[in-house]
Order: C-alpha cells, then sequence, then structure tokens
C-alpha cells in the first residue's frame, strides 16, 4: 500500500516538473513587465535667469537691455538694483531722481523698494513738415518698481527736427552690468534732436539716487 502511494506520488511530482518546461527545454519563468520611460512633458514657460545677488554696501547696480529697436523707435531699459530700498520717485523728461532711502533689514520692515526700472523711449513721428524734412520726435521716461505700484512717468514731443536715423538716434553712457556708489548722479544716456537750421537741442537723461 505504501509502495503504491510512493509510486503516485512520483508520477504527480514528474508531471508537474514536465509542465512547468518551455518548447526549448528550459523552465518557464514568470517576467516583470517592460514599462516604457515616459518623457516628461517641457515647459512652455521661458527659463528664468537666476538673481543676482545684492550689490555691495554702499553701491548700486546698473544693467542696460536694449527692449526694441527699428527705423522709427528705439527704447533702452536700465535696471537698478540697490543695497537699500527707496520710497519716493520723482522724474522730468532729462531727469529722474529715487530718494529717500530705507535700510534692506529691520525698520521700517515695509515701503520702498530696491529693484527699479528706467524705461527711455524715443519715436519719430510723422508730422506736416515731413515733405519739407522736418519731423516730431516724442520722447518718453520712466521710472517704476515692479510690483509695487510706485511709478513716474513723463513724455513730450519735439517739432521741427531733422530725421535722424534711430540707430543714431540715443547714445548710451551706461551699458553692461555696472556698479556705482552711493549718492551717484548718473548721466544714462543722450537723446539727439537738431533743428533744421542746425541747432543742437539734444538731451541727456540724468538719474540721481540719495544714499
Amino acid at each position: 500500500m505504501r509502495e503504491s502511494a510512493l509510486l503516485l506520488y512520483v508520477a504527480v511530482f514528474y508531471l508537474t516538473a514536465a509542465g512547468c518546461q518551455n518548447r526549448s527545454g528550459g523552465v518557464a519563468s514568470a517576467r516583470a513587465p517592460r514599462w516604457k520611460p515616459v518623457k516628461s512633458a517641457k515647459s512652455s514657460e521661458p527659463a528664468k535667469s537666476p538673481l543676482k545677488p545684492l550689490p555691495p554696501a554702499g553701491t548700486v547696480r546698473i544693467e542696460s537691455v536694449k527692449v526694441q529697436t527699428n527705423e522709427r523707435t528705439v527704447r533702452w531699459r536700465w535696471r537698478i538694483t540697490g543695497d537699500r530700498k527707496w520710497d519716493r520717485a520723482a522724474g522730468s523728461l532729462s531727469s529722474l531722481t529715487l530718494s529717500r532711502s530705507l535700510a534692506m533689514e529691520g525698520l521700517p520692515a515695509i515701503g520702498g523698494a530696491h529693484i527699479w526700472e528706467c524705461d527711455l523711449t524715443v519715436r519719430a513721428l510723422k508730422s506736416p513738415d515731413v515733405m519739407i524734412g522736418k519731423i516730431a520726435v516724442e520722447r518718453e521716461l520712466s521710472l517704476h518698481a515692479p510690483g509695487s505700484g510706485i511709478a513716474v512717468h513723463t513724455s513730450g514731443i519735439d517739432q521741427g527736427l531733422v530725421d535722424i536715423p534711430s540707430s543714431q538716434a540715443v547714445k548710451l553712457y551706461v551699458m553692461g552690468d555696472t556698479l556705482v556708489k552711493l549718492p551717484a548722479r548718473i548721466t544714462l544716456a543722450r537723446v539727439r534732436l537738431e533743428t533744421t537750421l542746425g541747432k543742437d537741442l539734444s538731451q541727456t537723461v540724468v538719474l540721481r539716487l540719495s544714499k
């Protein structure tokens, strides 16, 4: 009886082992599913440049950027980053001022801004005198602190001027990345204005920063 049971057990074991063999004679094994790597979606937002550290104590950093240029218009921007904040701005077509400075830390903790943007736009306009060689030039000068609501904007139109190519309309005195000690009086640019009679009406753009 025991021998019959033993023979039956051996037969079952042999059949089970044979069923586990694959056609090539190897032992079948479970394989993990192959997952295809999924590519991450590219962001539609432009890459942001890393923020620069604050300038050294007692200085301000000024960076110039050409925003727009074509046959009739030229626009430049200066980004002003201070080691302190200013909460008062004033200006005209030829002069801008930042005053009443505040420390970045300590009291008062609110108010003012340490990053400002100055925009200069010079635009040649159509004029009734264009047929005799005279044009009108519009100038815009603004100073604002992004996100703070503090802003100054001035504009004006000069008549009876010579048509000067936009590439020669503005001469920059502050270009690239510049560090300036405070307090400062900085000539940013010169706008070329000339009448048909040869009179020079050019205007400089000056930025004043309090300490």
